[in-house]
């Protein structure tokens, strides 16, 4: 949660998933209970 991510590509689907990640667990929610459509699958 405190680490800072970047990428050198612009839009880089990881890095664009890390963040929801982050935002997800900021809000103090789980990733099972995250709509399936809203997970960033981009990245695989």
């Amino acid at each position: 949660m405190n680490l800072e991510f970047e990428s050198h590509l612009e839009a880089n689907p990881l890095l664009k998933a890390i963040e929801w990640m982050q935002d997800v667990f900021s809000k103090k929610q789980s990733l099972t209970k995250q709509k399936t459509a809203e997970i960033p699958t981009d990245f695989i």
